[in-house]
């Protein structure tokens, strides 16, 4: 959700996160294909299987019971932690049934996302994890705690919608690469402040946080807005960046691709213009400083993005890294 910048200063954080995100993008499409050629090791049932494992550990509170690789690297909200610390695994109590899980043999990895209880408060709760050899050696996790954030609730997070688990026809499904082109092209509209370059299909409905932010039938203002009215607005031009953007796990036969995205908000601008003409100065949230990571999926029908589902947790520093890159 991005502005137009002038600047020289733009240009040049723009310009060398593309740098990092081509050359990632093409180590990426190499090792999947390198990954095509052999069978799996682990398909979907067996990554979810390992999914499953690791969330009982969790509830145990007992990381030694976690299928993991003696090198796993262990994230959560950007911070590299030892497996066992963090939110996540020090209050956790159970997890309950709201679970959606995009795996991708091919290139082994598989995301979750889910909510947790809590022995503070519930969380809603992603991960990304890569398996090898049926271990998993990478984990990285985004949790945000129910009344932490100024946005968060379990309202639509009780039965995770029977789309995200039907797989497509052939004649709609689409590429890995052509999933993840689309799918880019929403952040592109974020950072740029573009206008109608997202296919959406009419019914397209974004949950944030478990909130209903575009598509909402029964909403109002901007959250009631279908989904392509609501990213040609011009109130997202508080997001400065949208870097890197790193898209990880692929489901082709049901059309989903998740990713990490890193928003930063550089709170240089002030205000925007809004369809009348007239200027809106932007609230003192949105003036904030500060970096944004974002657990993002993607349904993609036809070619056309069909639903969105986000789970964001901020007050990062401003240039801060993923933990990832």
């Amino acid at each position: 959700m991005a502005a137009y910048r002038s600047s020289d200063r733009k240009h040049r954080w723009h310009e060398a996160w593309l740098t990092r995100a081509a050359l990632m993008a093409c180590l990426a499409l190499t090792g999947t294909a390198q990954a095509a050629q052999a069978e799996p090791d682990c398909d979907r049932s067996c990554l979810i299987g390992i999914t499953d494992e690791y969330l009982a550990a969790l509830s145990l509170r007992d990381p030694e019971e976690a299928p993991v690789a003696s090198t796993v690297k262990f994230t959560e909200n950007t911070h590299p932690l030892k497996l066992g610390e963090g939110s996540a695994w020090t209050n956790v109590t159970g997890v309950q049934d709201y679970r959606i899980y995009v795996a991708d043999p091919d290139a082994g990895q598989i995301a979750l996302y889910t909510v947790l209880d809590g022995k503070e408060r519930p969380a809603i709760y992603t991960l990304r994890m890569k398996v090898v050899n049926k271990r998993i050696t990478e984990i990285e996790s985004v949790y945000v705690g129910i009344g932490q954030s100024g946005m968060a609730s379990l309202d639509n997070l009780k039965t995770a919608a029977p789309v995200w688990n039907e797989e497509l026809p052939q004649k709609k499904q689409r590429k890995r690469e052509e999933m993840i082109a689309i799918t880019d092209k929403y952040f592109t509209t974020l950072e740029d402040n573009v206008k109608d370059i997202i296919p959406f299909t009419d019914d397209c409905l974004r949950v944030e946080n478990g909130t209903m932010t575009a598509g909402n039938p029964q909403g109002s203002g901007i959250g009631a807005m279908s989904c392509k009215d609501n990213l040609n607005q011009p109130i997202w031009a508080y997001i400065t960046h949208v870097q890197p953007r790193r898209y990880l796990v692929v489901d082709v036969e049901r059309g989903l691709v998740s990713g990490m995205f890193m928003f930063r908000h550089g709170g240089e601008q002030t205000s925007y213009v809004d369809d009348k003409g007239e200027t809106v100065p932007f609230s003192e949230a949105m003036l904030k400083k500060q970096a944004v990571i974002i657990s993002e999926l993607f349904k993609i029908e036809d070619g056309r993005i069909r639903r969105i589902e986000a789970v964001m947790t901020g007050n990062l520093p401003l240039d801060a890294a993923s933990g990832w890159d």
